[in-house]
């Protein structure tokens, strides 16, 4: 007989808590609206094509000549290619499933099942069909078959993010849980399949280009006796895919503000399971929690780079959790009460407007809303790990999922979890020297003098004493402190760009930026950053190596620090070249996208540029592996730091048709990874230097 686990449910639910709104009907009512408008005006374009195709063959032919019948031709070639276009995205149908999920069965994990089914009988919510468990710290609910959805009645499946069971209690799960559960009951959730539906035919047929677009301007470039179809097609193809782009924007802007609004009602479904406080509290947990997998996930795709896989990632995320508890309960006890005494976990702020497209409302306005009227409920503080026999074989066939899907890694053999945390441990110190110079060199790189300057400087009488350290960093505050101003202006400006601040323009330098100029006014701003690192902290950084460099002289590890310093010029030299030859290449791509016509002299230019970024970059990472070698921690050779770097592979030379092939895409994503990569390795060499400071503790 299966054991049942059960936490509390409220003593008393207020009668309709979970009825819908007038709000809540209107903007359903504005959506079936529009999805109703864009199915008859995409039915009816469909028919008259239909229409043109049947005219085009059936229309008689007065005379008989050659002219006549390339334009009888012509006319049937055009119209049907247009037919074609608009029903192109039925070859494109398919129920997709996420692929970074494991199903679970009711046989392997009969407390969970009986959980889930016992809220689903508390709520009146319809069973789910499947239970899924995926890696990321989130949980949803969709239809088994999104397409089917649309005719017929389709069960719901309920996907939970395993992390939950980690950083949530059991009432905090049982919310969560209870909120999906409330999606479950709305039959609103129809609308959200047709409007998907209706998206993915207009993103289709507006964005996607295939082998019809590829035809197009195959035919576009014959004979122009055969060609003349073709161009009068193209505008038309225009137009019609930007009166369709209007309808994308509208629906999206319909379907997000009802998602809002089913968000907030599914909330008084997780009132009903756990209490107005669960639900609240897991919103407020969930975001750190995120962020500290988040972490985790970068150091094991750093520790892949070099061969070295984690048999469990919940291991790791667990110790995470673990280390921050303190910090969280810190922050629990200084959150403020109402006047009813509940405890108050966000408050309204610049960010606390939803922007039109969002899908979930501001959290403060989830809190205000779940808590009128407040349901009270018995907390259940144990953990939701309680509900899994087999807790261990599901983390550890995720973690196996993770390094597939995620980072194409076909683990064959996987290190000790224990081992692996080691490497994360030493990665995370680096990081604690790093703040401890108030992060000055998050966003710069250092200005570093060149080591015979160091070692003329370096003489045994400089003051490396805690205290000198401790004015070094007061200097430093100060430099930092208007870059801080500035980089919360650019904060801001990210808000203002996004629609979601409540405050839209600011002032700087006697200048108003409102939504209208706020990239100007970013760029301004990124420039006036830029400008106080280069000439107002020179002098600083140079004072700070000489006394590193002194106080390496003291441990006898002078040679070793200067042989460091030279490694980090040459690290940010590889860098900095990087980000150039990516920010060029997109530069000249942007440039020849923004153009109606662009010709294969300009497309061989431009692989011409990439390849001259190309043969640099592979020069320069061919003459770091030449040179002396610091060791770093997780990092000991320049074999391993060209691994880390991009495989250990060249970057790729472009040949052909390089957009067709995928290579350009390709050579992105590998720019993409290196400056990330290249950026990390030179933090390390840095913090190795930064370390010496510490030598009096």
């Amino acid at each position: 007989m299966n054991s049942k686990i059960q936490s509390p449910y409220p003593a008393q639910i207020p009668g309709g808590l979970t009825a819908v709104n007038k709000n809540y009907y209107f903007k359903a009512g504005l959506a079936i609206l529009a999805i109703l408008l864009f199915f008859v005006l995409f039915l009816s374009l469909v028919a008259a094509t239909a229409y043109l195709v049947f005219l085009a063959i059936s229309y008689p032919m007065t005379v008989v000549n050659k002219f006549t019948v390339i334009v009888k031709l012509g006319a049937i070639a055009g119209s049907g290619m247009l037919l074609v276009f608009t029903l192109k995205f039925l070859f494109k149908i398919k129920n997709h499933q996420p692929e970074n999920r494991i199903e679970i069965d009711p046989v392997d994990e009969p407390e969970l099942w009986n959980y889930v089914l016992d809220i689903c009988k508390h709520t009146g919510a319809p069973k789910p069909k499947y239970i899924y468990l995926d890696p990321d710290v989130n949980a949803y609910v969709r239809y088994t078959n999104s397409w089917l959805s649309l005719i017929m009645p389709v069960k719901k499946e309920l996907t939970i993010g395993l992390p939950l069971t980690q950083c949530l209690e059991l009432s905090e799960f049982k919310a969560v849980l209870s909120h999906e559960f409330g999606h479950f009951a709305q039959k609103s959730m129809r609308i959200g399949s047709y409007i998907h539906t209706a998206n993915t035919i207009i993103h289709d047929l507006i964005y996607n280009r295939d082998s019809w677009d590829n035809a197009l301007e195959r035919w576009k470039k014959s004979d122009l006796r055969v060609a003349f179809p073709a161009w009068v097609l193209s505008p038309i193809i225009w137009l019609i895919r930007e009166l369709l782009k209007l309808f994308y924007l509208a629906l999206n802007i319909l379907n997000s503000s009802l998602s809002r609004e089913m968000e907030f009602n599914a909330d008084k479904f997780a009132a009903m399971s756990a209490g107005s406080e669960a639900i609240v509290s897991s919103l407020w947990k969930l975001d750190p929690a995120s962020d500290q997998l988040g972490n985790i996930m970068k150091h094991l795709y750093n520790a892949s780079k070099l061969q070295k896989y984690s048999s469990n990632l919940f291991y790791h995320y667990q110790l995470a959790l673990d280390a921050g508890k303190t910090k969280q309960e810190e922050a629990l006890s200084k959150l403020q009460t109402d006047p009813n005494g509940h405890r108050i976990y966000f408050t309204t702020s610049e960010i606390s407007k939803a922007h039109m497209y969002d899908s979930h409302p501001p959290n403060d306005e989830r809190e205000k809303s779940v808590k009128n009227p407040f349901v009270v409920c018995e907390n259940d503080p144990r953990s939701p790990e309680l509900l899994f026999r087999k807790l261990t074989k599901w983390q550890e066939r995720l973690t196996k999922v993770v390094y597939l899907k995620y980072w194409k890694c076909k683990v064959k053999e996987t290190n000790d979890a224990a081992e692996i945390e080691q490497i994360i441990q030493a990665e995370n110190a680096e990081k604690v020297v790093l703040e401890d110079f108030h992060n000055t060199f998050q966003n710069r790189y250092a200005i570093l003098p060149k080591s015979e300057f160091i070692r003329s400087k370096a003489v045994d009488n400089i003051n490396t004493s805690t205290h000198q350290w401790g004015n070094l960093k007061d200097d430093l505050k100060q430099l930092m402190e208007p870059v801080w101003e500035i980089e919360k202006l650019m904060e801001h400006a990210i808000l203002i760009h996004n629609g979601t601040a409540k405050l839209t323009s600011f002032t700087y330098q006697d200048r108003n930026y409102d939504k209208q100029n706020i990239s100007e006014g970013y760029e301004t701003l990124s420039k006036k950053r830029n400008e106080l690192f280069d000439f107002n902290f020179a002098k600083w950084d140079e004072n700070l190596f000489v006394h590193l460099g002194a106080a390496a002289k003291t441990k006898d590890e002078l040679e070793t620090f200067l042989r460091r310093i030279d490694q980090h010029h040459r690290m940010i030299e590889i860098c900095k070249k990087l980000e150039f030859a990516k920010n060029d290449i997109l530069t000249q791509l942007n440039f020849l996208q923004n153009k109606e016509e662009v010709s294969t002299t300009e497309i061989n230019n431009l692989q011409h540029t990439i390849n001259e970024h190309v043969g640099e970059l592979n020069r320069l990472v061919l003459e770091f592996q030449k040179q002396p070698f610091e060791p770093l921690t997780n990092i000991e050779t320049s074999i391993e730091f060209s691994k880390v770097l991009n495989n250990g592979r060249n970057f790729k030379m472009m040949k052909g048709e390089m957009f067709e092939s995928g290579d350009f895409n390709d050579l992105m994503n590998q720019l993409e990874g290196a400056i990330y990569q290249a950026q990390r390795v030179e933090q390390k060499n840095l913090s190795a230097l930064l370390v010496y400071s510490k030598i009096n503790d």
